[in-house]
C-alpha cells in the first residue's frame, strides 16, 4: 500500500478549524491564526493516523487488547502500572519507516543552519468526541 505524502503531517498553514479530529484543537487553532496573519512560529502537527499507523505496523493493538483486558477499574494503582505497560510498547517499537521519513522531512523544512531546535507540543485529537482540549495532561519537550 502506498501512502501518500502529507498523511501523517500538517503545517500551520495547512490547517483550519476542520481539523480539530485529525489534529487537536491546539494545533489546529495555531493553523486558523497562521491563515489570519498571525505572527505564528512555523510548525506543523503530527496527525491522529501517524499513531494508529504506527500502531497497526508494529502489530501492537493485539497485546495492547492484552494489557487493557487486565485492568482492575477500581485500583488505580494497577491502572497506572498498566497503562505505563502500553506507553512503554508503544515507545519502545520502531518508528514506521514512512512516517519516520515524513517526521524528519517536515523538521527538515522547520529548520537550518540558524534554526537547529525545534518545540514539540501536545494537541490532543479525539475522534468522535466535542472535547479537544486536555490542559496539563501531555508534556511539552
Amino acid at each position: 500500500m502506498v501512502i501518500p505524502i502529507g498523511t501523517f503531517v500538517k503545517f500551520f498553514e495547512e490547517m483550519t478549524r476542520e481539523d480539530i479530529q485529525e489534529a487537536g484543537g491546539k494545533a489546529a487553532n495555531l493553523g486558523e491564526l497562521t491563515q489570519a496573519g498571525f505572527n505564528v512560529p512555523p510548525g506543523f502537527c503530527v496527525l491522529a493516523d501517524s499513531l494508529h499507523h504506527h500502531l497497526e505496523k508494529n502489530d501492537l493493538q493485539p497485546k495492547i487488547n492484552g494489557i487493557v483486558a487486565g485492568f482492575d477499574y477500581e485500583d488505580y494503582a494497577i491502572i497506572e502500572g498498566k497503562t505505563n505497560e502500553i506507553r512503554d510498547l508503544i515507545i519502545s517499537a520502531p518508528i514506521p519507516a514512512d512516517l519516520l521519513r515524513e517526521l524528519t522531512d517536515s523538521i527538515d523544512k522547520l529548520t537550518g543552519p540558524d534554526q537547529v531546535f525545534v518545540a514539540v507540543r501536545s494537541s490532543v485529537a479525539v475522534k468522535g468526541l466535542p472535547i479537544s482540549s486536555f490542559p496539563g495532561m501531555m508534556d511539552t519537550f
